[in-house]
């Protein structure tokens, strides 16, 4: 029976597949080595047939599969001897067991400070959600080849992506509109197709007063629907016509979006409230909301879709650090 916490080596797999101890870096083998570990450590204490750690390890398998498994397996259990885990690595009756304790893996670290972030109030989930997508120090099982290990890095990033739209629909819900604004623009390029990110794009490009960019959000998910023979859904469409026609009230189809009422409905900033508002900001307050604008206005996002190592929220980047316990850290430029 596993444990839930953990004390000594911790294990990576959000990023390049890596053992930590004390702060340090431990090679966990060869990319065939990973290979088969891999689903190991994604369900830590679970018994997994030795047939399915070969179909993790060759795609198409050898003759001589079941001895190499073997010597897979043997030099696995040398390794995490070498961790001070003698008696982690349990084989028998053809059943493999992986006998640490989940939270030492940080997939399970990651979901179990989702989980955390959502117990808390919408204004306090932030900073929660924000280390826990720290966690993520770039391509998940970064190096690894291997059709399982594909179909298993898509779920990751998955879960990466759906941790930061829970991030947005909270932020949106306690009126931070211009906080989401440059993340929500960089989900919706890497997904055109999806229309729970577009909607929340475009509310909040909405009660920033950027009306015409919400509608350009709206029409450019159309389009890419349509290159699918899709439809962009009812309630989304009637979000738009209330946005269109400058409605202060968007009707209840916009808090399916949002995951629930917001705490306010504010009017769209007229455009002379939004010259009146910059006169009372200090010059770096200008400037920065001057440049979260402009950024959406001239859509000026020209760098790759995924910027592995960095993390960004509210027009900020977060350039991520490796602590020595392994924990995520960062710093704003």
């Amino acid at each position: 029976m596993t444990k839930e916490i953990t004390a000594g080596p911790t294990f990576h797999l959000l990023g390049p597949p890596e053992a930590r101890v004390d702060g340090t870096s431990v090679d966990l083998g060869t990319n065939r080595e990973k290979r088969v570990l891999t689903p190991l450590l994604l369900e830590p204490g679970k018994p997994m047939y030795r047939d399915r750690l070969l179909d993790w390890g060759w795609d198409d398998l050898p003759d001589t599969a079941d001895q190499l498994l073997h010597e897979v397996m043997a030099n696995l259990r040398r390794r995490f001897g070498e961790l001070g885990l003698e008696r982690v690595l349990i084989n028998k009756n053809r059943l493999c067991t992986l006998d640490v304790p989940p939270l030492s893996v940080d997939v399970y670290r990651f979901r179990a400070s989702v989980r955390r972030a959502m117990g808390l109030p919408d204004a306090e989930r932030r900073p929660v959600f924000e280390q826990a997508l720290l966690l993520y120090r770039g391509e998940p099982l970064a190096g690894l080849d291997g059709r399982l290990v594909d179909n298993a890095r898509e779920a990751l990033w998955q879960e990466h992506r759906k941790a930061r739209v829970m991030l947005h629909q909270a932020e949106l819900r306690v009126g931070r509109h211009e906080e989401s604004l440059l993340d929500l623009a960089r989900l919706g390029r890497e997904r055109p197709d999806d229309s729970q990110v577009a909607a929340l794009h475009m509310y909040a490009l909405y009660r920033n007063g950027l009306t015409a960019e919400a509608v350009a959000v709206y029409q450019a998910h159309d389009q890419a629907l349509a290159e699918t023979d899709a439809r962009v859904p009812v309630q989304l469409k009637n979000v738009y016509l209330r946005m269109a026609r400058g409605d202060r009230d968007l009707g209840p189809d916009v808090h399916v979006y949002l995951g629930g009422k917001p705490q306010a409905e504010p009017s769209p900033p007229r455009a002379e409230d939004t010259a009146q508002d910059d006169a009372s900001r200090s010059r770096p307050e200008r400037l920065l909301h001057a440049r979260t604008v402009t950024q959406h206005a001239e859509q000026i996002f020209n760098e790759p879709i995924t910027t592995y190592g960095v993390v960004t929220f509210g027009g900020k980047h977060r350039h991520h650090h490796q602590d020595a316990d392994g924990t995520g850290t960062s710093e704003r430029s």
